[in-house]
């Protein structure tokens, strides 16, 4: 479980690049941007929206579970939130 909220750290920074107004003038921000959208509307299908709904609104990423995992992130989600996600090979 660790690593996926490790993980979410790193959506957390990409969103400070993306907000942090000395960032802005670089020609190559548009095409991060462009990026990230694109690996954004990728993931947020493969989110339960608002398992945590006192995160910020604005880190969708962060308030939503993934809807699928292996065992061991399954079975830890459930034992230490009691949260149940379905389970893939």
């Amino acid at each position: 479980m660790e690593d996926h909220f490790d993980d979410l750290t790193s959506r957390d920074s990409i969103e400070r690049a993306l907000n942090d107004p000395e960032l802005q003038d670089f020609s190559d921000m548009v095409v991060f941007r462009t990026r990230v959208e694109i690996l954004d509307a990728r993931l947020r299908p493969l989110l339960i929206p608002d398992v945590f709904p006192k995160i910020e609104e604005r880190a969708w990423w962060a308030r939503g579970l993934v809807r699928y995992a292996r065992r061991k992130l399954v079975s830890e989600l459930w034992d230490i939130l009691g949260i149940e996600i379905t389970e893939i090979e």
